[in-house]
């Protein structure tokens, strides 16, 4: 699984564990998403953006 922000590569994780996975945002990040591959590589899933709102 592979967390995706603004873009680029933010956090990977490995199969396996309790199927959670957490991460916290980066001040000023616009978007993210989360990719899941299988252990060939290829895409299995691709979630849609989660857009975030700057906090006021």
């Amino acid at each position: 699984m592979r967390a995706i922000a603004d873009g680029a590569a933010l956090h990977e994780w490995r199969a396996g564990g309790d199927g959670q996975a957490t991460w916290q945002a980066a001040p000023g990040q616009r978007w993210c998403a989360v990719e899941i591959r299988g252990a060939d590589g290829n895409m299995l899933a691709l979630s849609n953006p989660i857009f975030c709102a700057a906090s006021a």
